[in-house]
């Protein structure tokens, strides 16, 4: 759609396919604000289609780039740990959600159980 006046912005379309408000961030966010904004309509999105396993290994690559990258620690590592495993519960041959268990483990400096999950996505 083109607008008439190129100063006015173009109207927003919502999709009757999209369940909620759509998944961008505003462009002003710094990069961690950005990550936690991510993490939030993810976990959202996990909390409304618990079933949906592509939502729920997302949601753990995006904790688990908080852990390792922006100051989130140990104690994002284990969380996305946590949901990587959940994954692993629903499909144990998922490469990504082993990967991701494997690399939280690393994040916590357990190595030796993060071989185990590795080896297997390999």
């Amino acid at each position: 759609m083109i607008a008439s006046n190129p100063a006015e912005p173009l109207p927003m379309r919502i999709s009757a396919h999209s369940p909620g408000p759509p998944m961008t961030a505003p462009s002003t966010l710094f990069p961690h604000q950005k990550l936690d904004w991510l993490i939030s309509k993810l976990q959202l999105r996990v909390d409304e289609f618990p079933d949906d396993p592509a939502a729920r290994v997302a949601l753990a690559r995006a904790v688990l780039s908080r852990g390792l990258y922006h100051s989130g620690g140990e104690a994002d590592c284990n969380t996305a740990l946590t949901i990587a495993r959940k994954s692993l519960t629903e499909d144990p041959a998922n490469p990504e959600a082993l990967v991701l268990a494997g690399l939280a483990l690393l994040g916590m400096d357990r190595g030796t159980a993060a071989t185990r999950y590795l080896d297997q996505a390999v």
